[in-house]
């Protein structure tokens, strides 16, 4: 079978990157022909992992290239028609590729990967900025709300209305957790199928022992949303009974600096490090001995990658109980969930330090349930099922 993946990005920048390169390797490790197509647009300096691709920026033309890439539409075409994929399997492409490559699809069994919100979003977080989960559909209240400053708005109210026009050029639409199912079902969309993401299996590895100073492990992109300030507050606090545990911080955003101070003026410069934007080997290897992973998050996440991949590392995961994370985690079981609070955070964080039998059954408990549920075997082979059903 010949697929062909779309991608705004073609570099392991985000979860959505590294699911879709997941299952790349998979299905090609099964004979078939798989190729992606992505912009050149490039936020972290990696080299693209794409076979063909159109032109991608991240300067503030980008409001008005995701709108009408035309780059986009040419070279897919050209592409589309040299190649005669058998699959076209679509994951992100409202941040650079533009809904003007759809048209294109109407012909071929094309498939909607979700990942996130942004095809009800044009932030694609449904996080306000004011720090409320958004519960409107997109229109004015992007305007009134402060979420879209006044330039960027008309344009993308446009994007948003052409890919509603031509959303129909999707055979199936997959989501990648039951809450992204429901909020796009809420919005018009559907019926979705519901296929969880996975991990490389390749990393599978045997359970580790815990380091010998206790040490609490975050992985992310450092934006607001994603509650690291709650978790450095609920690590402050951690250190009053457990003074030599150690905070790690892997990942790049916006945030860096205001998180970076925070720390400092938490007393907490020498026990928190921020260790930047980790490949996938060397963060495992920073990682590995973790007595927990946290995943802070205040917004709906999705799904929740760190969440998984801590999980198939055998590190114990504490995460806050928003969005497709619930879905993931039986509290108690597998893993704990607490409200986004940094008191019940620290509280949970605290109980794991202090209660090895606890640390070691959520361990084990999650590394078993992670084989099961999060294989890349499992992965593929859910979305060949869809794939032939889409051909029949």
């Amino acid at each position: 079978m010949k697929i062909l993946f779309i991608n705004d990005y073609a570099t392991a920048t985000g979860g959505a990157e590294i699911v879709i390169f997941t299952l790349q390797e998979e299905l090609a490790k099964r004979g078939h022909e798989v190729k992606l197509f992505a912009s050149k647009a490039n936020l972290n300096g990696l080299p693209s992992q794409a076979d063909a691709h159109c032109y991608g920026t991240v300067s503030r033309l980008r409001t008005y290239l995701q709108t009408a890439n035309f780059s986009a539409y040419f070279q897919l075409k050209k592409l589309l028609a040299e190649w005669q994929p058998d699959i076209v399997h679509v994951s992100l492409f409202l941040t650079q590729l533009s809904p003007l490559i759809l048209p294109l699809l109407k012909n071929y069994p094309a498939l909607w990967h979700l990942h996130w919100y942004r095809g009800i979003c044009p932030l694609g977080t449904k996080w306000l900025p004011t720090g409320r989960n958004c519960a409107v559909d997109y229109g004015l209240s992007c305007l009134a709300e402060g979420c879209l400053p006044a330039p960027q708005w008309l344009p993308l109210m446009w994007q948003m209305k052409q890919l509603e026009k031509h959303k129909r050029v999707f055979r199936r639409i997959v989501a990648n957790s039951n809450f992204v199912k429901i909020a796009f079902e809420r919005a018009g969309y559907g019926p979705l199928d519901v296929v969880w993401c996975a991990t490389n299996d390749n990393k599978i590895a045997k359970l580790v022992e815990f380091s010998a100073t206790p040490l609490i492990v975050f992985a992310g992109r450092l934006v607001k949303e994603k509650g690291v300030d709650i978790l450095l507050r609920a690590f402050a606090q951690v250190r009053q009974s457990v003074p030599e545990a150690v905070l790690k911080i892997a990942g790049e955003g916006g945030e860096r600096k205001r998180l970076e101070t925070l720390a400092a003026n938490l007393g907490l410069a020498g026990q928190v490090k921020f260790l930047g934007h980790l490949l996938s080997e060397k963060l495992e290897k920073e990682f590995g001995d973790a007595w927990a992973q946290v995943v802070p998050s205040l917004y709906h996440e999705p799904f929740g990658l760190a969440v998984i991949e801590g999980m198939r590392r055998g590190t114990p995961v504490i995460a806050t109980k928003v969005g497709g994370i619930s879905e993931l985690i039986s509290h108690g079981e597998n893993g704990l969930l607490v409200a986004p609070d940094e008191r019940e955070l620290a509280a949970a964080i605290l109980q794991l330090l202090q209660n090895e039998s606890l640390r070691n059954s959520l361990r084990r408990q999650a590394f078993a349930f992670s084989q099961k549920k999060f294989s890349a075997k499992r992965f593929a082979d859910e979305f060949l099922q869809i794939y032939q059903e889409m051909l029949r």
